[in-house]
């Protein structure tokens, strides 16, 4: 709340009161009236604070309480403000995790996870896009995106974008486990690909006990967009869905060996046909030649041989 508000909405009537007993009068620190008699503004004043900052001078009699009291009420409204803007931050972020753990009480696949958590943020904090990375091969340090998402477009884009560890603001969350918030992309190093749709960013790791395997990324086109409640909103889905995403991502692994076994055997047992067909045919070729009747045609034909060299001699 600000002071004008305060003086004029919260305490007016007390005001009124003492300025008919003490007169008085309350400036900002720029010399502007706020309230009471300017012909009392002197050299002598009092502070008026909000928390440890001078926002107002008081004048006149007994001017020093007076700034006191209203420091008081001023620091009271804020701290009440500041409470009531935590309960509702943290009525929508229980509603987000109730909202989340409902949707993800079926069996999902890591895109359907994935999707899942950016609509969810999508509506938690607003965003023009997102995406999740992964680590897809536990023997890698390397996160492919499983979806992108945006405000325009429903499906996910099929062409992945890669990440490596400790490269760039994504592979630097994965790398850290830390979450950061970025509000000029255009202005930090670490963006390779700058653009005036993406200014404002949120990372926060996907992560079971000190093992990082991906990151959720909040993109908005417009600068200095994100707070750090919002920040603090995303590592919420991200540490809610985590395990969930590691289950899936063990699942998508042992299927993804299973195809690879699948594809062995069939190797295998297609390389094992081959031989087996060349052995049948060398034994369906010894069985010919190690038989009777070969071995008869052989030495007829080795007669026939011999006779046609006498033949070909007397002529």
């Amino acid at each position: 709340m600000s002071l004008s508000k305060l003086l004029k909405k919260e305490i007016l009537p007390l005001l009124d009161m003492y300025l008919e007993r003490y007169p008085f009068a309350i400036c900002d620190i720029e010399g502007n009236m706020i309230y009471g008699n300017d012909s009392l503004i002197s050299e002598e004043k009092f502070p008026v604070l909000s928390g440890e900052e001078i926002i107002a001078w008081a004048f006149g009699i007994n001017a020093e309480n007076l700034s006191i009291y209203i420091s008081k009420v001023l620091n009271r409204e804020e701290e009440n403000h500041s409470l009531a803007k935590e309960i509702l931050q943290l009525y929508r972020e229980t509603n987000l995790l109730l909202s989340i753990s409902e949707k993800i009480s079926g069996e999902l696949n890591l895109e359907e996870l994935s999707i899942l958590s950016i609509e969810e943020v999508f509506r938690a904090i607003g965003a023009t896009s997102g995406q999740v990375v992964l680590q897809l091969d536990p023997n890698v340090r390397r996160f492919d995106t499983v979806t992108i998402k945006t405000k325009e477009l429903e499906q996910c884009l099929s062409e992945p974008f890669v990440y490596y560890e400790n490269e760039g603001i994504i592979g630097q969350v994965c790398g850290t486990g830390k979450a950061e918030i970025i509000n000029n992309t255009l202005t930090d190093p670490r963006v390779k690909y700058r653009s005036t749709n993406a200014q404002s960013l949120l990372c926060a790791p996907f992560r079971t006990n000190s093992k990082v395997f991906g990151a959720i990324v909040i993109i908005h086109k417009e600068p200095e967009f994100y707070t750090a409640p919002n920040l603090k909103t995303l590592s919420i889905v991200a540490a809610q869905i985590s395990p969930i995403i590691e289950k899936a991502l063990i699942h998508a692994q042992q299927l993804r060996e299973i195809k690879a076994n699948e594809e062995k055997l069939v190797r295998t047992v297609e390389e094992l046909r081959i031989e087996i067909d060349e052995f049948k045919r060398q034994r369906q070729v010894a069985e010919i030649t190690e038989s009777e009747m070969f071995s008869n045609l052989q030495k007829r034909t080795e007669r026939l041989k011999q006779r046609k060299m006498k033949t070909q001699i007397n002529d």
